[in-house]
């Protein structure tokens, strides 16, 4: 072999060396770039690791409020339920109660109106119809004597002229068809057998109509003395002593 040949094959002895060292130089820088994206890789994985598991928790606590919404929801139809029950049996009692009351009211009517005919009829039947009935001072028993004699009365507009049937201190019947309605007020003069001529304010306090069932019984008016002087009734008082007495309400 010639020396230049064998220089050739010296130096390219000494560069194989070389040469593997810069590739074993950058073999080992790829392999600490590998290392420092496997690192990163790692890290990353780890992090998303962790972010999965945060998930998953926030995924078990949304379904186990899920789970307790879903409880509430299934008690407030069960409330709905009762609410809805309840308010169909108050609505039944209801409709119940105001049926039962109209006929509580329909019955009480027709015994009203049962009663009134009862009291008309019972009305009609009766001798005489008195619009007036004393009470407290006034209804008190008092002698009467039995009379007929005229009686004139009159208003500041009218005269009216009756018969009296009964006299007493504290008033007289006069029978009248004349319309004098109870609580109208008159001047009276009334004429007994010898006594002078007795005048005085008198006051309707009840009334006799006549009925097809009291015939028998003069139509007329109860009047009440409201002014009668001591004199007159005096007068009135002697009069009845001289007759027989028969007691009666007062008018």
């Amino acid at each position: 072999m010639s020396s230049s040949k064998q220089r050739s094959a010296v130096t390219k002895d000494a560069a194989a060396p070389q040469q593997m060292r810069g590739r074993l130089e950058m073999i080992e820088g790829e392999l600490r770039a590998l290392e420092q994206e496997e690192t990163e890789v790692e890290v990353e994985a780890c992090e998303l690791e962790r972010e999965i598991c945060q998930l998953a928790k926030e995924e078990a606590d949304l379904q186990r409020r899920k789970r307790a919404m879903q409880a509430r929801a299934a008690g407030i139809g069960d409330q709905r339920t009762e609410l809805l029950a309840r308010r169909k049996r108050i609505a039944k009692e209801r409709s119940r109660v105001e049926s039962q009351l109209e006929l509580d009211l329909r019955a009480q009517e027709q015994a009203r109106e049962r009663l009134d005919l009862q009291r008309a009829y019972e009305e009609a039947l009766r001798p005489a119809v008195v619009r007036y009935v004393p009470s407290g001072a006034e209804r008190r028993t008092a002698p009467r004597a039995s009379v007929a004699v005229d009686v004139s009365m009159h208003t500041e507009h009218n005269f009216y002229m009756g018969l009296t049937e009964n006299l007493s201190e504290g008033g007289l019947f006069i029978a009248t068809w004349d319309d004098l309605p109870v609580g109208t007020e008159l001047d009276l003069e009334l004429n007994l057998p010898a006594c002078p001529t007795i005048r005085s304010r008198v006051k309707v306090r009840w009334l006799r109509e006549y009925t097809p069932y009291t015939e028998d019984m003069a139509a007329g008016v109860g009047v009440q003395f409201l002014a009668l002087s001591e004199s007159d009734r005096a007068a009135i008082r002697q009069f009845i002593v001289e007759r027989d007495p028969v007691l009666y309400d007062v008018a």
